[in-house]
């Protein structure tokens, strides 16, 4: 650290700069490097964009690299230098400090704290609270509860979940053959069982009952048997779930509040806004990155097993249904009332994702006097 408030010192002098303090803030850890420069100016201006000398700029990180190989030994992650024309120097170090703030807002911060400059009143809420969202509430949710639909429900929710996926694959069977074909055989109870004891909860007996049906689709078509979106066999869903999980696993507290500050979900208070969830177990996806599954893990008003949107690109999540068999019944009549794409077996002509076409129809603008029918 010596080497490096010396290489600092050597790019400032009081005679060719009219300075009066200079902050340095680093984050370094074992996979990264970042740096932020602040000087400010006698008359408390504040310079934000300074650059060092490119000699002093090599020999500076040249100095933050060789700290770098030394982190894994150390018990922070990120420092703070400040100097003053009088030649005074303050070295601060920081361990997972305030790590729900971007880096951007860290150096703002560490200028309030080191400067005196006013902090910005939207960093100061996140400070206050952590949990303080990036994104308002702009839309009013409305779930499927037309006359037809309603009728439908009350003839379909007294069969079986076997009867019902039968109903399901009826139509795709009569009319979309290669789809049909492309389904895998079920799997074994053990294998189930396996995965149990995989995640360490036990999974709802309807989801048990589809997987002994069909394990999933194998990926040969473009298009998959939910309206476009890929049933997914369960090697896959266990993978999925390994990668959040292990994603979830290597980030801090701090880590995750700043990956769901843009998570917003309706229902209010029926899913967690977060980013990812362990208990979020996925069984459709659209090879982005993107999940239909089953939420384990509900908010306070949710239902434990509803069926919800997830994933990277997926920070508005919706309630599509209250279980799997709900969502079984939903897809029939979806089956019956909407016109299908023959081609993709997608739903609808502006939306081609099927989860974004659900969006467009739970999901109802505040100032926009309309129902989902």
């Amino acid at each position: 650290m010596d080497a490096i408030v010396t290489c600092l010192k050597s790019c400032l002098t009081a005679e060719d700069f009219l300075w009066d303090k200079l902050l340095f803030h680093s984050e370094i850890t074992t996979n990264s490097l970042s740096t932020a420069v602040r000087i400010q100016r006698k008359d408390g201006s504040l310079l934000g964009n300074w650059q060092l000398p490119e000699e002093q700029e090599e020999l500076l990180y040249e100095h933050l690299e060789a700290l770098q190989e030394d982190i894994r030994n150390q018990t922070w992650d990120e420092f703070v230098i400040l100097l003053t024309s009088a030649n005074e120097v303050q070295v601060d170090y920081y361990y997972k400090e305030k790590t729900f703030l971007y880096s951007s807002e860290k150096t703002d911060y560490f200028e309030y704290k080191y400067l005196g400059i006013p902090l910005d009143p939207t960093i100061q809420a996140l400070i206050d609270n952590p949990n303080a969202k990036d994104v308002t509430r702009t839309k009013v949710y409305h779930r499927e509860n037309s006359e037809a639909y309603l009728r439908l429900y009350a003839e379909l929710s007294e069969l079986s979940f076997v009867q019902l996926w039968s109903l399901y694959m009826q139509p795709i069977k009569d009319h979309r053959a290669v789809l049909y074909n492309n389904l895998r055989a079920g799997c074994r109870s053990s294998r189930l069982e396996q995965l149990e004891a995989i995640i360490g909860f036990e999974l709802p007996q309807d989801f048990k009952a589809l997987y002994a049906m069909n394990d999933g689709e194998n990926d040969k078509e473009d298009s998959g048997i939910f309206y476009g979106l890929n049933f997914m066999p369960l090697q896959e869903v266990e993978r999925e779930w390994r990668i959040w999980t292990d994603l979830l696993d290597s980030m801090d507290e701090g880590e995750i509040l700043q990956c769901s500050r843009n998570c917003i979900s309706y229902p209010e208070q029926a899913i967690k806004d977060i980013y990812a969830d362990k208990r979020w177990i996925p069984f459709i996806n659209d090879f982005g990155g993107n999940f239909i599954g089953m939420d384990l893990d509900p908010d306070t008003h949710g239902t434990e097993g509803q069926i919800i949107n997830f994933g990277r690109d997926e920070d508005e999540k919706i309630v599509i249904a209250d279980s799997l068999k709900d969502f079984i019944i939903l897809l029939i009549y979806l089956q019956r009332t909407e016109k299908i794409n023959k081609e993709s077996y997608a739903l609808g002509v502006e939306y081609g994702h099927f989860t974004d076409w659900l969006k467009s129809k739970y999901l109802v603008p505040i100032d926009k006097n309309r129902h989902y029918i």
